[in-house]
C-alpha cells in the first residue's frame, strides 16, 4: 500500500513540474497523529517501526534523513509548537538507531486548517531516508532531466 502512495506522490510532483528527474533512491513513510497528540498511536508506531526496519534491510547505509512535521491547532503558534514536538520526537527516536553523523533535515509546519489538500489530516509527519549510494555501490541514478 505504501508503495502506491509513493508512486502517486511521485506522479503528482511529476505533473506539477515541467522537468523531472529519471530516478532517486529513497524510502518514505507518512505517519498520522490524533489531533493534539505528540505521540503516535500504537498502529502508527508499528507502521514506523516496520518501515524503518525494512528500509534498513534494503539500504543498510543511510545517506540522509528528512522529517517534515505538520500539526493543526486554531492558533498558529500552538500548531507550530505541536509540529516541533512531533518532529523532534521522531528525530530523537530515529537518530538513536542511525550513525551520529547522518545528515538530518527537520522542518515544522503549523496549520490552522484541520485538513490539507487530499490528505485526511494536517496532523501528519512525513519521513524519508536516502541511502548512501556510494557506500552501498548502488547503480548510478543519473539526474537526467525528462522534459515534458
Amino acid at each position: 500500500m505504501a508503495i502506491y502512495k509513493n508512486l502517486a506522490f511521485a506522479a503528482l510532483i511529476f505533473s506539477l513540474q515541467s522537468t523531472a528527474f529519471a530516478c532517486r533512491y529513497v524510502s518514505a513513510v507518512d505517519l498520522f497523529y490524533e489531533s493534539g497528540k505528540t505521540t503516535l498511536s500504537e498502529a502508527e508506531n508499528k507502521k514506523l517501526q516496520d518501515w524503518f526496519q525494512s528500509t534498513l534491510k534494503m539500504f543498510p547505509a543511510v545517506g540522509s534523513l528528512g522529517i517534515e512535521a505538520n500539526a493543526y491547532a486554531p492558533n498558529p503558534d500552538e500548531a507550530k509548537a505541536l509540529a516541533k514536538k512531533r518532529g523532534e520526537a521522531i528525530k530523537h527516536l530515529l537518530s538513536q538507531k542511525l550513525p551520529t553523523d547522518t545528515p538530518t533535515r527537520v522542518v515544522f509546519y503549523g496549520h490552522t486548517k484541520p485538513k490539507l489538500d487530499v490528505l485526511p489530516s494536517t496532523d501528519v509527519v512525513f519521513i524519508d531516508i536516502t541511502p548512501d549510494v556510494e557506500k552501498l555501490k548502488l547503480p548510478s541514478c543519473l539526474p537526467v532531466p525528462i522534459a515534458r
